[in-house]
């Protein structure tokens, strides 16, 4: 094996070891059920969107305040492709949506 390709392996491990050791403290919160719920939520948009199943938010009027909307608004998690268009100051003023934890409803 060549010196400069030894290097390389080591030094590649050592900055793999570091990114993990740095992101540790954050796996409850990637990791947690609502995260997971909230990603797969939003895949689901794209996709559809992506496959023409869904039109894209900014040809709709934000169900809030009428001005155009740029997002997609998810209530429910549990029903990822049931969405709200909405403008980006609307969405940040509802808040995350809601997950069932006890099973469906």
């Amino acid at each position: 094996m060549k010196l400069a390709t030894l290097i390389y392996q080591v030094r590649a491990a050592h900055q793999r070891r570091s990114y993990l050791e740095y992101m540790r403290p954050f796996y409850p919160v990637m990791y947690s059920h609502m995260a997971i719920m909230q990603r797969r939520a939003t895949c689901a948009v794209f996709q559809a969107i992506k496959q023409g199943k869904l039109a894209r938010p900014s040809a709709f009027a934000c169900a809030d305040c009428g001005k155009p909307a740029t997002q997609y608004d998810h209530r429910d998690y549990s029903r990822p492709l049931h969405v709200e268009p909405v403008c980006g100051s609307c969405n940040k003023l509802r808040g995350p949506g809601e997950t069932w934890a006890s099973g469906p409803q």
